[in-house]
């Protein structure tokens, strides 16, 4: 999990530190792109009005013990599922979620 504190704003160390988010507040640059409510590209439900990536191992103050998807969660998605929708949702459930719960 991500090892970070409210004291660096939840910014990952190392090479990930100064990853900007992207930004459209007035929605033209990218007009068909995802906007969350402050302009950030991506999800509209971010409600983050931060300028950097952002992990944390909490969540409501309970910490994340799970590590993120290696490999072999990739892999398996390739090697078993041949339609881009069966591929897709493999990856949501065995990556994405993997992801989401450990940050």
């Amino acid at each position: 999990p991500a090892d970070t504190t409210a004291d660096t704003y939840y910014r990952p160390a190392g090479r990930f530190t100064n990853v900007e988010i992207p930004f459209d507040t007035t929605e033209t640059e990218w007009p068909d792109a995802t906007h969350g409510p402050y302009g950030s590209i991506g999800n509209e439900l971010n409600f983050n009005p931060g300028k950097y990536l952002q992990r944390s191992n909490n969540f409501c103050g309970l910490q994340a013990t799970m590590g993120f998807a290696d490999c072999n969660y990739v892999s398996h998605c390739f090697g078993n599922y041949t339609s881009l929708y069966d591929f897709d949702t493999c990856v949501e459930k065995k990556v994405a979620a993997c992801m989401a719960f450990s940050t």
